[in-house]
């Protein structure tokens, strides 16, 4: 399903978005540890979209609120931690 504002995810052992639907069906695997689905601000998708659908040039302009780059280094290092 399309994702939209409000309440978002993302899965730290698969990597990628959730909309709010999917979250509440994984959310219900039994299998799965609790904290590897993580909620994410619409900001944080939004910016999750632009560094996946730009090249580096581009992304290295981009200038960041610290609230917003805060969420993103702590949402990259929990899923680089997860996965390694």
């Amino acid at each position: 399903q399309p994702l939209a504002p409000g309440k978002n995810y993302f899965d730290l052992r698969d990597g990628g978005l959730l909309c709010a639907a999917c979250f509440e069906k994984r959310r219900q695997d039994f299998s799965r540890p609790a904290g590897q689905l993580r909620a994410v601000s619409d900001n944080a998708v939004k910016l999750l979209r632009f560094l996946n659908g730009n090249r580096f040039d581009k992304v290295r302009k981009l200038k960041l609120e610290r609230a917003a780059a805060r969420e993103l280094f702590s949402l990259l290092e929990d899923f680089l931690a997860f996965r390694w």
